[in-house]
C-alpha cells in the first residue's frame, strides 16, 4: 500500500441477529412493565415476523435529531 491511499477505519456498524421469539420475549416484558397487560396474558401468534432478524446498530457520535441536551 502506497502512502497516497487513503485508510479506511474499522466501521461502526454492528449486526446483531435473534430469534423472534426471543425478541418477543422482551416485548412482553415491556409490555407487563407499562401496565399495558396483565401477568397472565401471554404473546402467542407472530406470524409475520421471520425467524431470525437482523438488527443493524450503529454508534452516533454527533446529534442529528435536534436535541439540544436539556
Amino acid at each position: 500500500m502506497s502512502f497516497g491511499q487513503r485508510v479506511r477505519k474499522p466501521s461502526k456498524v454492528r449486526t446483531l441477529e435473534v430469534t423472534s421469539d426471543h425478541l418477543m420475549q422482551h416485548f412482553h416484558s415491556f409490555l407487563l412493565a407499562g401496565g399495558l397487560i396483565a401477568r397472565d396474558e401471554v404473546l402467542m401468534d407472530y406470524p409475520h415476523l421471520p425467524n431470525i432478524i437482523k438488527i443493524k446498530l450503529r454508534k452516533v457520535t454527533e446529534d442529528k435529531y435536534g436535541s439540544n441536551g436539556s
